[in-house]
């Protein structure tokens, strides 16, 4: 998943995030008012 930039739906347990990216919580994270959580995972 390194560099993805197209949207991948997540679901507890499938996916583990590494590096540095956005969440945007269930609506398209193009919306101007998407709530997006900004994560950091350091090694």
């Amino acid at each position: 998943m390194g560099d993805q930039t197209a949207p991948v739906v997540l679901r507890r347990g499938e996916c583990i995030p590494v590096g540095k990216g956005q969440i945007a919580l269930g609506c398209d994270r193009e919306a101007e008012d998407a709530p997006v959580a900004s994560f950091v995972v350091k090694a």
